[in-house]
């Protein structure tokens, strides 16, 4: 799925991510879930552009609605969740560091 949002805040993110596990659910009749959280899970990641609110807006849309951390060995702790399941796009990523780079020079 690709979406776009012109609003990029960590609030407009949980929305869309809440908006999204609705849909797949109401389409399938099934939650969608997470291979590393659910043995049965189907999703493996999410592959993001390195904007932080979009993956904040994620982590909190599993930690306050699917519970979903809870049923394996990781917590419900922000950064936990993601590194599980979050992907960067490559493009982004290597701009991510770029910016990095320079702000550590």
């Amino acid at each position: 799925m690709r979406s776009y949002c012109n609003v990029a805040t960590r609030e407009a993110f949980q929305l869309l991510w809440a908006s999204f596990f609705k849909v797949v659910r109401d389409v399938t009749g099934k939650p969608l879930q997470f291979k590393a959280f659910h043995p049965t899970g189907t999703l493996l990641s999410v592959h993001l552009d390195a904007e932080l609110a979009q993956a904040q807006g994620l982590a909190d849309e599993i930690i306050e609605n699917h519970n979903e951390p809870a049923t394996t060995q990781v917590d419900n702790n922000i950064g936990n969740i993601l590194s599980c399941i979050l992907r960067f796009c490559d493009t982004h990523e290597d701009r991510l560091v770029c910016h990095l780079q320079t702000l550590l020079l």
